[in-house]
């Protein structure tokens, strides 16, 4: 049974089939500085962030006074951290996301659907015109289910069920945006909360902190499986090879766009040239 693969190998592998699709179609990026490219280089940088470390007590002296401080404040800093290495992947996920959406440059919802539609707006709606109704990307609706379920369990967030609905504006395929454009609007515009160590003084991560850090990552993993559904909506007309994935060998193998976008993601996307594709 398939997989995800690691999120920041799946950065990796998005930034290369970026660059690729920059060297093939060079004058199908738009006409400002943003290109394929610089979309890719988003991602490459998501996928090379490994730590962000933040010192909760960095210019606070009276810690040294008081080991229960002193250890409230390491627990902290530890799971600060983590939540800013979480944050600092997801904002150049985001980056690219918004990159991909100026090359595209969908057509602007109509104010009979949306009275006022941003740019996420234009690209949620585009993805029920364009994409839909293609299947959509394996695992995808799996990463929706369990991003919903953390969702459930948050109270930051619960107030967001009443959004998973689907109407005149969007599909199932855009969804995901939808609800990760609120929760990156939280984090954004300062809204969000940050959680305590409530146990600190155990070394195991509470299910609350865990949540919080589920909650980064599995966004994240929504915005680059809604970018691979945008690139099969903006591609559906057209088919040339790329070569980011690897074989068996590792070692690799020119396989048409249409099919590296929708299982590149999967951890079994290592196939044999000769034998028979998974998507057709």
């Amino acid at each position: 049974m398939s997989e995800l693969i690691d999120l920041h190998k799946h950065c990796f592998i998005l930034s290369g089939l970026l660059a690729e699709v920059y060297q093939i179609l060079p004058s199908a990026s738009s006409a400002s500085d943003i290109s394929w490219l610089s979309a890719g280089d988003w991602l490459k940088i998501a996928a090379g962030v490994e730590k962000v470390e933040i010192n909760t007590s960095r210019f606070d002296e009276t810690v040294m006074w008081c080991s229960s401080a002193w250890e409230y404040e390491s627990k902290r800093s530890e799971l600060l951290t983590q939540i800013a290495t979480h944050l600092t992947t997801f904002n150049f996920v985001w980056g690219s996301f918004e990159s991909v959406i100026k090359i595209i440059n969908p057509l602007q919802v109509p104010p009979s659907v949306k009275k006022r539609a941003y740019a996420i707006d234009n690209a949620i709606f585009y993805l029920k015109n364009e994409f839909d109704p293609s299947p959509r990307i394996p695992l995808y609706d799996d990463t929706l289910a369990q991003l919903r379920s953390v969702l459930h369990s948050h109270s930051q967030y619960q107030g967001l069920d009443n959004e998973f609905k689907i109407d005149s504006f969007k599909s199932m395929s855009g969804l995901g945006i939808h609800i990760v454009r609120i929760i990156r609007n939280n984090f954004a515009h300062g809204s969000a909360k940050f959680p305590e160590p409530n146990d600190w003084d155990s070394n195991a991560i509470l299910d609350s902190e865990s949540q919080h850090l589920a909650l980064i990552e599995i966004s994240s993993r929504i915005i680059l499986l809604s970018i691979q559904m945008m690139l099969l909506a903006h591609f559906k007309s057209t088919h040339f090879t790329v070569e980011c994935l690897n074989d068996e060998d590792g070692i690799n193998y020119e396989e048409d766009i249409h099919v590296v976008l929708r299982m590149l993601h999967l951890n079994d996307y290592c196939l044999n040239p000769d034998q028979p594709r998974l998507f057709n």
